[in-house]
């Protein structure tokens, strides 16, 4: 589960997204927080200027520190107001997709316009200690 607030402007040829994520990964004894930072770039078409707040669950492996890159993303937004919203997509090197996520109904910002990119993404995330791991430390 995360909570976040983010941005994307795209314009013809270019387009980009930053956000900064504050999660909880439930996990029993390997629960742990974790902050998370992630940039996307690339190729724009159309023109969006938005920005918002965010809440997502979702299912997943345990959260572990590190950078990661992808080369393949992908994103559409579009809106007028408080009615905006968009979905994205991570792919690996194979152009698998590796991830998606939308935005309709999630995200509490405005936007206004319509435009995609497509390009690359970078993410940093620091997991703090789980559960087990303080459990240990006392031990």
């Amino acid at each position: 589960m995360t909570i976040g607030f983010g941005g994307t402007i795209i314009a013809p040829g270019v387009g980009g997204t930053a956000n900064f994520n504050l999660g909880v990964n439930f996990d029993g004894l390997n629960s742990s927080i974790y902050i998370q930072d992630q940039v996307n770039y690339g190729l724009g078409i159309g023109g969006y200027v938005g920005w918002g707040f965010s809440a997502t669950g979702a299912q997943g492996d345990s959260v572990v520190t590190g950078v990661g890159t992808t080369t393949g993303y992908v994103e559409v937004d579009g809106g007028n107001g408080p009615k905006s919203g968009g979905t994205s997509a991570t792919l690996d090197n194979c152009g698998n997709p590796t991830g998606a996520s939308g935005s309709w109904g999630v995200k509490k910002g405005k936007g206004f316009g319509g435009g995609a990119f497509a390009g690359n993404s970078w993410t940093s995330t620091a997991a703090f200690p789980t559960l087990q791991q303080v459990i240990n430390w006392f031990k």
